[in-house]
């Protein structure tokens, strides 16, 4: 994992991926969901969210209580023009971690890309359950939905998703 992290440092993101691969054959749990979590970031640093978004559902299928993860699935979707989806998704990694003060500038962002910014006084008081409300029912999970059902996806076998990937993208 260390030379994965190392080349996707040096933004030698393909020589990334084959380590975070390599070292995948060697990792279960908590471990394998911070190496898809690491695989979907390598893909979106460079330029391939949509690749990402498969990595980042793994994760969370393997540990749904990740933050991180659905920050950055909120993030790959605003990278391809998501932007409403991105808030729901920035929204639960602040449901699973109300601490993340960072996470706000992401809802901000968000908020104004939406063009919604009636929203914008519930954004800067750090409204969570304000800005939930403003969502259609169901949209943002709580805690407890999070935690009980996960995301209602069973993860597929690390060497099925990676063969997805691959077809996906070049050079790996």
């Amino acid at each position: 994992m260390a030379l994965g992290v190392i080349h996707n440092i040096d933004q030698n993101f393909d020589r990334a991926l084959y380590h975070f691969a390599e070292a995948l054959k060697f990792a279960s749990g908590r471990k394998a969901a911070t190496l898809w979590n690491k695989i979907g970031a390598t893909l979106a640093n460079s330029g391939r969210s949509e690749a990402a978004l498969l990595a980042y559902e793994q994760t969370l299928a393997l540990r749904p209580n990740y933050p991180r993860a659905w920050t950055n699935l909120g993030v790959a979707h605003s990278n391809l023009g998501d932007t409403e989806r991105a808030m729901r998704f920035y929204l639960t990694a602040l449901v699973l971690n109300p601490a993340a003060s960072h996470l706000w500038y992401y809802v901000r962002s968000a908020t104004i890309s939406l063009g919604k910014f009636d929203w914008l006084g519930l954004a800067e008081n750090r409204d969570l359950e304000g800005l939930r409300a403003l969502l259609p029912a169901g949209a943002v999970p709580t805690r407890g939905e999070i935690l009980e059902k996960g995301v209602g996806k069973v993860p597929q076998e690390d060497s099925t998703v990676l063969h997805r990937l691959l077809g996906m993208i070049k050079n790996v």
